[in-house]
């Protein structure tokens, strides 16, 4: 009788654990569904939010194009807001391709400070805006380490907007960079609102971000942070947050191993920062390839104003007529045209013996997307929507390592 009763209290207890078990389950899945659905609406309230002063803009450009002064704070709003919008999907879009292993790092030798006066000038706008004084402390001489230029310099990016963000108008960040123990250490500290103890462990969780101090929020998705440590952790680094508590500041600290790396501490050599820095060669003959007119046309009109000869085609079969006539020095190719797709155009252009640079504009940018335009014969990817400063350092790239074009320093013939 004792036996029975036993199994019987031991098939309750077992009853009671699946049971508790099942509601925990149950639990976590209901607060992953009410994150996302507030994820969900926080997307869509920061891709809408633009659209408001991008449409009044317009409006007011086509109403009043004769009044310079207006003209030029309408284009310089309007392109904060489309960087926003396109921060926006690029944040998206890393985040998915991280969470599926899609993302490769491009390691090669950069230089520390270099990364870091870059993520400066980005973050400039947010700093400025809100009236922050910046300290910057780096090595006087060069740090050289292994590394994505780009991916970091998005690291840092994300953290100072990060501080921009939870700072009251006023207050002062603080970058500094230093090597410790075969360790390149950055910090960012800043005297904003702070973290509470309780929220540390979970700053860079990717939903629980997203909530986090709405009453000092400026926009974003609140996922920065999230890909500012697997970012990080791609690198084989890692990255802390630290905070004395609510109105008391925080720091952000990230580091990447130098040992095993190719790294060097020396300064630069002479005549380096110069050719940095060098300008842009202007003059080349350049064909826009894209069904889309309004894209063809804009970029087509941007780099006649920079001082090139511009051609646009809006299929591949006019491109080819026109690269046959006029033998562009390169060719900026939309992808995903109808009929002929880029990849067949450069075909084309290959099978026609054209010395024609051909680059790829496109919105697909993984790293197979890039790889087979690699294959296809194309010189460079670049990502819509590319600026135009980063389409013309490409082009000048590419083409002055040709000595059939003009070479940096020299007139262009096109330019007489």
């Amino acid at each position: 009788m004792a036996t029975q009763l036993q199994r019987a209290q031991q098939g309750e207890e077992r009853q009671r654990g699946h049971a508790n078990r099942w509601r925990k389950i149950a639990r976590s899945l209901q607060q992953i569904d009410q994150q996302k659905s507030q994820f969900l609406a926080k997307l869509s309230h920061e891709l809408r939010n633009p659209m408001a002063p991008l449409s009044h803009a317009l409006q007011m450009l086509l109403d009043r194009p004769d009044q310079e002064q207006q003209v030029v704070h309408t284009c310089t709003m309007m392109q904060r807001q489309i960087d926003h919008l396109r921060n926006l999907v690029d944040e998206l879009l890393d985040i998915e391709r991280i969470a599926r292993g899609k993302i490769e790092l491009r390691l090669q030798t950069v230089d520390l400070q270099e990364v870091i006066r870059r993520a400066l000038d980005l973050s400039a706008p947010n700093l400025t805006e809100r009236g922050h004084r910046l300290l910057v402390q780096v090595p006087e001489s060069a740090v050289r380490i292994q590394a994505d230029a780009a991916r970091l310099t998005q690291v840092l990016v994300n953290l100072l907007n990060n501080a921009a963000k939870y700072t009251p108008p006023g207050g002062q960040i603080s970058v500094r960079a230093h090597i410790l123990t075969q360790r390149a250490v950055i910090s960012i500290e800043d005297n904003g609102v702070g973290i509470p103890a309780t929220d540390l462990p979970h700053v860079f969780d990717l939903y629980r971000q997203v909530d986090r101090h709405l009453h000092m929020s400026q926009g974003g998705l609140g996922i920065g942070l999230a890909l500012a440590k697997q970012l990080t952790e791609l690198h084989d680094g890692h990255i802390t947050a630290r905070s004395a508590g609510p109105g008391l500041g925080s720091i952000f600290t990230l580091e990447l191993p130098i040992d095993g790396y190719a790294a060097a501490f020396e300064a630069p050599a002479h005549g380096e920062q110069a050719t940095a820095h060098g300008r842009v060669v202007t003059g080349w003959r350049i064909l826009v390839v894209d069904d889309n007119t309004d894209g063809a046309d804009t970029l087509s009109a941007a780099l006649q104003y920079s001082g090139h000869q511009t051609w646009v085609a809006y299929s591949g079969a006019s491109a080819l007529d026109l690269a046959r006539c006029h033998h562009p020095h390169a060719a900026l190719v939309d992808l995903s045209m109808p009929t002929m797709d880029g990849f067949e155009l450069a075909q084309r252009f290959r099978d026609d013996g054209l010395g024609t640079v051909l680059v790829a504009m496109t919105g697909w940018g993984s790293a197979s997307d890039r790889q087979r335009c690699q294959a296809a014969g194309f010189a460079a990817h670049l990502v819509k929507p590319a600026d135009l400063a980063t389409i013309e350092t490409t082009l000048d790239a590419l083409l002055s390592k040709d000595s059939k074009h003009p070479q940096q320093g020299q007139r262009s013939p096109l330019a007489s």
